[in-house]
């Protein structure tokens, strides 16, 4: 009960401005993603500070797609070498400018655009629920007008970039596959570890995880985290969950950084589609 008195009291409100982990934040906690960040610190903490134990790198670059106001891209930019932030959402992005502008001794670049695999203008769906994360370039029930934004291969963006990719997140609301489609080349050349939103369902269509372990390189492999309060990676395998806050695609080469829970054996998804 008093957890949804909080809720009901934040989201009353508009603009709130608070200090974690030495940084200024500023947040809409009448929305969803500013509300958790206010109370947390930051949103899915438990995933954040697992990133930035395991996978962090200082030499090389974090990347953020689907950045809303820069929840990842704050927490993790001191742990890489530079931070590139990709949100094609203008009030998102205007917040995450706003973020930037208080945090202006990170490192960090913001692109007010989006990714996938082709360069075009995309109808983009604003969530009408008050919940910024789940506005996209997928329509899942949205009665909101779309807007026209632009998108982008990341491959277009990291081409001649000097600073290889040591991770990358991704969470588009189902669009996750046109970008990690856009970003192959990059992938194969960096081996970078990927972590993404997963919504089981709607990504059928598109191929489902199939299709996601043909986009990757060779000896790539999947995991998730039974506990998302409590991150340990376990092999993704059937039968599927509706839903993961995030499934990690790990190199090979980089399991052993992290710690595996109990009977968590490295296993491949769909070997046969390689």
């Amino acid at each position: 009960m008093a957890r949804l008195g909080l809720e009901h009291s934040l989201s009353r409100y508009k603009r709130f401005e608070y200090r974690h982990d030495g940084r200024r934040i500023a947040v809409d906690v009448s929305d969803h993603v500013g509300r958790e960040m206010f109370k947390h610190g930051w949103y899915e903490l438990a995933y954040v500070e697992f990133i930035r134990k395991y996978f962090g790198d200082s030499e090389r670059q974090f990347v953020d797609v689907g950045a809303n106001v820069g929840n990842y891209s704050l927490a993790l930019a001191p742990h890489y070498a530079h931070t590139a932030a990709f949100e094609p959402n203008p009030v998102s992005f205007s917040a995450l400018e706003t973020n930037l502008k208080l945090n202006s001794s990170l490192r960090i670049t913001a692109a007010p655009y989006g990714l996938s695999s082709v360069s075009a203008t995309l109808d983009f769906y604003p969530d009408d629920t008050n919940n910024s994360g789940a506005s996209g370039f997928e329509r899942h029930g949205s009665d909101a007008n779309p807007i026209p934004l632009k998108v982008i291969p990341g491959d277009e963006y990291f081409g001649s970039n000097e600073t290889p990719v040591a991770a990358i997140k991704i969470d588009v609301e189902g669009h996750e596959l046109a970008v990690v489609e856009g970003l192959r080349r990059t992938i194969q050349r960096d081996r970078p570890v990927l972590f993404m939103e997963w919504h089981t369902a709607s990504m059928e269509p598109y191929g489902g995880l199939p299709a996601l372990t043909n986009l990757l390189p060779e000896e790539y492999r999947l995991f998730w985290s039974p506990n998302k309060y409590e991150v340990e990676l376990a092999p993704l395998k059937p039968p599927y969950k509706a839903k993961y806050n995030l499934i990690f695609c790990i190199p090979e080469e980089r399991i052993s950084d992290a710690p595996r829970g109990r009977g968590s054996g490295v296993q491949i998804i769909n070997p046969a589609a390689k």
